[in-house]
């Protein structure tokens, strides 16, 4: 509690922001649409998760270069 009394403002930030995302989240109204053709929306999924996972681990190794060691040692 020593910190919030150090910083008070940081525990005000706090409650402004959660009032404002709550005031923002009840203004949005989400449509649920789906899709025409199942077939490509698939495929187009499967795809974006095989781009997404490839450069997600490139990204913990570092690099693609084949100097760069496994994940693990």
């Amino acid at each position: 509690m020593i910190s919030i009394g150090q910083h008070p403002f940081v525990l005000v930030w706090y409650v402004v922001l959660m009032i404002i995302w709550v005031f923002l989240y009840k203004k949005v109204k989400i449509r649920e649409e789906k899709p025409a053709n199942l077939l490509p929306y698939f495929l187009y999924s499967v795809l974006t998760l095989c781009i997404t996972t490839v450069l997600v681990v490139g990204g913990i190794r570092g690099d693609f270069k084949h100097s760069t060691r496994p994940i693990n040692r």
